[in-house]
């Protein structure tokens, strides 16, 4: 079964308001155990302003609020008062973590119990998980790192950047 959420839907769900809720839709599919989201941008929001000139680009931190709230429905709608599920969170961004998942009163509010500390993965680490079975997404964060940081200095061009990723 699928359920549509508007942007006013998902501002009372995730207890959340105008600008703070990153998607104008989403449609989410118990079944299949996964959501789509839509997040309409004009090249004129602010946030485009100064990032990545020339080359529009919304910038991660917004994509990855999407993308939690996306999470928070979706668990939601399929773990409904459920306190035997185990979520695995795993960023580089340790403090942005705590503050928009562990600590916010969005999706996720009173649902977690436990929290258990990772110590950071190299590229190398990576690489020896995805030689022995585990995911590949470990991989291809850490290139996406890496590929970011040359554009950033200037060590290749902006239109490089998912080819070096697709390289790795």
């Amino acid at each position: 079964m699928s359920m549509h959420y508007s942007r006013k839907e998902l501002e009372r769900t995730l207890h959340l308001g105008a600008p703070l809720v990153m998607l104008d839709f989403l449609d989410v599919d118990k079944e299949a155990g996964r959501a789509f989201g839509v997040k309409v941008s004009s090249i004129g929001e602010s946030h485009f302003a100064g990032h990545f000139p020339g080359q529009p680009v919304l910038p991660g931190v917004l994509q990855t609020a999407g993308m939690v709230q996306a999470s928070q429905v979706l668990f939601n709608e399929m773990f409904p008062g459920e306190d035997d599920i185990v979520l695995v969170i795993c960023g580089s961004a340790t403090s942005w973590i705590a503050r928009k998942i562990i600590d916010s009163y969005g999706g996720f509010h009173n649902r977690l119990t436990h929290r258990i500390r990772l110590r950071p993965f190299s590229l190398r680490g990576c690489r020896e998980l995805l030689r022995a079975g585990g995911a590949s997404c470990c991989v291809l964060n850490a290139a996406n790192a890496v590929a970011v940081y040359a554009f950033l200095r200037e060590m290749i061009p902006f239109g490089k950047i998912y080819e070096s990723v697709e390289e790795t």
